[in-house]
């Protein structure tokens, strides 16, 4: 696919996104994150879970993830209040089929997890990590 300039390939994803926008909207997400999120992010930054490298409000085509980690091909997303309709839910499971397609794996976590007991979430990411390859 032919990059003209106002589309990237993401890794291995060669998907068109308008990168200003996307971009616009990641780093808007990262300013305003939740106290989940943070939480979370204190775990993952600077390769302190397993020595892995995550990313936080990672851009996926037309979708921005929570975090995510290219070696292991692996999305992590916290589910808040907003995330508990049932058309959220709806587009969050078709969000996540598509980059599924692309091999990558989910794990959800709420933000209740997240914020009560970090220790198993922990945990949970390490034994996922540990089952996927390695790119």
């Amino acid at each position: 696919m032919a990059n003209d300039g106002q589309n990237k390939p993401l890794g291995v994803f060669a998907v068109n996104y308008p990168s200003k926008v996307m971009g616009s909207i990641a780093r808007h997400l990262r300013r305003t994150s939740t106290p989940s999120e943070d939480i979370l992010w204190e775990v993952l930054r600077k390769k302190r879970l397993a020595g892995l490298r995550f990313r936080r409000q990672q851009v996926f085509g037309t979708s921005v993830v929570d975090f995510y980690c290219h070696e292991k091909r692996l999305v992590i997303e916290i589910d808040g209040g907003i995330h508990l309709g049932t058309d959220a839910i709806e587009h969050d499971k078709a969000r996540q089929e598509v980059i599924e397609l692309y091999g990558v794996q989910f794990l959800r976590f709420t933000a209740t997890e997240v914020e009560t007991d970090i220790e198993s979430v922990k945990r949970a990411i390490k034994r996922t990590a540990d089952n996927l390859p390695s790119q």
